[in-house]
């Protein structure tokens, strides 16, 4: 039997370890991919108008919802070090790849189970918002770094410790919770909970908790700080959110934003991690209500506002996958090797499927469209549209209007571009 055993634990050991290579690096290539793609309206913004600032107005000038301080300054180091402006989303990238590294530490510490956090890992290393704003010069996944490394080195504090960097978890913690309220104000509705469900998860944890609570204090009193500085900056603010008047409308932005941040997929394997581990989800039920319930009393931002979500969905996602996959008898294991694999294939298919809809604009193929046009022809995009078309194509898109504006043809078409790039509606 031993002898038999033991090959049997090698060969599933080399498998885990290249699905997790594989995950993680098809995670990692599909980031990079949009590097060099158009810059989109609020990258360009930041960039023009934020960056060339004194570091005294970056970290002060919170009114518009543009300005991430920690992501302007980023832009502001890579323009004054790059010639291509493609280049101001490395800060993004640099921490969109550290997600996707940090994430299966956090997953392994919270679900406890290697098969779980294998399935979490990969819902979200193919999260399409984590994957946009990657590779997007905005500080939405800058944000999501940093509670990464927040939440990993509050679960570090409470499991392990190393030997010779004693103070590695505290230091995270510090580094993670400083950077994500410099990134985005938001931050304080998802460390605070997590900070909270944390220290009553491990309150009893064998290790000393006086570094970790001189850490937490520190935290407080500093955001409180920040906080207290820039409060009129971001009362100010809080008028780009959407008011939230209604039981219905608080019940469609939840509806809406999780499914548009998770997927159906990953939303009903997460209702399967819910029913079938309570004991391990409701915390991070809480960690996804808490940013919900803050709309009604703050008012309600877009879809990314609520990107650090995707964390939770993946972790309840996994867990309910793995859970599942347990609840097979011994005897039945293919057919839930079976079972597992059609998930992920619905998973991958329903991915596949709606990654249109993710996808961002081309600015350079639509110039590309648009100039083969006859003259006669006169363009019209949409509000807000033409301001990154004519950027990222100057100063041929420039030329191109000019030349249409100045036909003299008596009968003249006018077509109107639409979102999706296409076009919408023809007036003559």
């Amino acid at each position: 039997m031993s002898t038999q055993t033991k090959p049997d634990a090698g060969q599933r050991t080399r498998f885990f370890r290249l699905l997790w290579i594989g995950t993680l690096l098809v995670g990692a290539l599909l980031r990079i991919s949009g590097l060099f793609s158009s810059l989109e309206y609020d990258e360009i913004w930041t960039m023009e108008n934020f960056a060339p600032k004194p570091l005294s107005v970056i970290f002060t000038d919170l009114a518009l919802p543009n300005n991430h301080p920690l992501n302007t300054l980023g832009v502001k180091l890579c323009i004054a070090c790059f010639d291509n402006p493609c280049l101001i989303r490395l800060p993004a990238l640099l921490t969109g790849l550290g997600s996707l590294l940090l994430f299966p530490v956090v997953a392994f510490l919270w679900t406890r189970r290697r098969g779980a956090a294998l399935a979490a890992t990969f819902f979200f290393a193919f999260s399409h918002m984590a994957i946009g704003y990657a590779a997007q010069a905005r500080g939405y996944g800058l944000q999501l770094f940093f509670l990464l490394l927040f939440c990993a080195g509050l679960q570090l504090s409470g499991r392990y410790r190393p030997k010779r960097y004693r103070h590695l978890p505290e230091a995270m913690v510090f580094l993670g919770g400083a950077g994500a309220v410099l990134t985005l104000p938001t931050s304080i509705l998802y460390l605070a909970p997590a900070a909270l469900l944390g220290w009553h998860c491990w309150r009893k944890r064998p290790f000393p908790c006086l570094p970790l609570k001189i850490v937490l204090a520190a935290g407080v009193v500093l955001t409180a700080g920040w906080y207290l500085l820039n409060y009129h900056a971001l009362r100010a603010a809080q008028v780009w959110g959407t008011p939230v008047t209604g039981a219905g409308q608080f019940l469609t932005l939840v509806s809406d934003t999780l499914l548009h941040l998770n997927g159906p997929v990953v939303l009903l394997l997460a209702s399967a991690g819910i029913l079938l581990r309570f004991r391990r989800a409701w915390p991070l039920l809480v960690i996804t209500a808490i940013p919900f319930l803050s709309a009604i009393a703050t008012n309600a931002g877009g879809v990314r506002v609520y990107l650090p979500l995707v964390v939770p969905g993946a972790l309840l996602a996994g867990m309910g996958l793995e859970a599942i996959y347990r609840r097979f008898s011994a005897e039945r294991r293919r057919l839930a090797a079976v079972f597992t694999i059609c998930l992920v294939g619905l998973f991958l298919l329903n991915w596949y499927v709606s990654t249109p809809q993710y996808k961002a604009q081309d600015w350079f193929s639509l110039y590309d469209q648009i100039r083969k046009l006859s003259p006669e022809y006169m363009i019209a995009l949409d509000a807000g549209d033409g301001y990154p078309y004519t950027w990222n194509n100057m100063p041929n898109a420039y030329k191109d209007y000019d030349l249409r504006l100045r036909n003299t043809m008596s009968q003249r078409e006018k077509i109107m571009i639409c979102a999706s790039g296409i076009p919408c509606r023809n007036a003559s």
